[in-house]
């Protein structure tokens, strides 16, 4: 299922892995470990924020995939089932005419 990963950083917590040279490799190995369909990096209400947008074949991924964001950057979490077009219109299609 795609799923939209909103990762909110800890201020302290991104500021430090700044200062210390681990920022970049950090969220490449996030990137690594989520494999993203798309991923967009942004400020929301003054945290560092990312956004992923990934697809999960079993609820179970979900442990394995958050548990790191909230021991290395103590991050605040949250995941969305999304669709694009494609699955919007098959969803659609599933009506039938009303």
């Amino acid at each position: 299922m795609r799923m939209m990963l909103t990762v909110h950083t800890d201020t302290e917590t991104g500021t430090e892995l700044l200062k210390n040279g681990r920022a970049a490799q950090t969220v490449r190995e996030a990137l690594e470990r989520l494999k993203p369909e798309a991923a967009y990096f942004f400020l929301d209400k003054g945290k560092r924020t990312t956004l992923f947008v990934l697809d999960l074949a079993e609820p179970s991924e979900i442990i394995p995939l958050v548990e790191p964001l909230f021991a290395q950057m103590k991050a605040e979490v949250s995941l969305t089932p999304v669709m694009n077009a494609d699955d919007l219109f098959a969803g659609l299609g599933t009506l039938g005419a009303a």
